[in-house]
């Protein structure tokens, strides 16, 4: 892997269009700060947007309350989970698209506007919809990316970066039936029906 190429593809400038996440969405820190703004209040809007999905990427979430799954790319190993990533860079570049770019519309267009949450009233637990926040939205998006990214690699038995890399195509084209738009949709329903 061309580190000179990887080195381009990290510093490239995308306009953010949604400007909501364009405080969230940071590409200007280093990469790998190993948690260098965890003790900090919102610390997390300063670490960089690669590094984050990186850290998704190596645990891809919980199921129950176990991790969902937790071998072969997902091991919590951060140089794996990285190349992971650069090879699904590689692969969006390859079909003529700029990886970043791809990556920033993805996350605009997948990431939900409305959520739920439960709320006691009257000693029964009730769904209420709510406004998420930017921050929320963003982890959301990026949840959702690994754990979609791993679901697709293994019922459909794709390499994990080409499935990376379709999901990422998917959504910034706003594709029906691609797997981020879908969550979001759905999450938007169960908001709408919570009202």
């Amino acid at each position: 892997m061309d580190v000179e190429w990887i080195r381009n593809i990290l510093t490239t400038k995308v306009e953010i269009k949604d400007k909501s996440l364009e405080k969230y969405i940071n590409l200007d820190t280093p990469i790998k700060l190993g948690g260098l703004f965890a003790n900090d209040y919102f610390g997390k809007e300063k670490i960089n947007l690669i590094d984050r999905l990186i850290g998704h990427l190596m645990v891809p979430g919980h199921k129950g309350g176990d991790h969902l799954r937790t071998s072969s790319t997902m091991t919590g190993k951060y140089n794996t989970a990285f190349l992971l990533l650069m090879k699904a860079f590689e692969y969006i570049n390859s079909k003529g698209m700029n990886p970043i770019e791809t990556l920033i519309r993805a996350i605009e267009n997948a990431a939900p506007r409305e959520g739920i949450t439960f709320m006691l009233v009257a000693g029964q637990r009730l769904l209420r919809q709510v406004d998420l926040s930017p921050l929320k939205r963003l982890d959301l998006v990026l949840r959702w990316i690994a754990q979609g990214t791993y679901m697709l690699s293994v019922q459909k038995n794709k390499k994990a970066y080409v499935a990376l890399a379709e999901i990422l195509i998917e959504a910034s084209k706003k594709q029906p039936g691609s797997y981020l738009i879908d969550k979001k949709m759905e999450l938007e329903k169960q908001a709408e029906a919570s009202k």
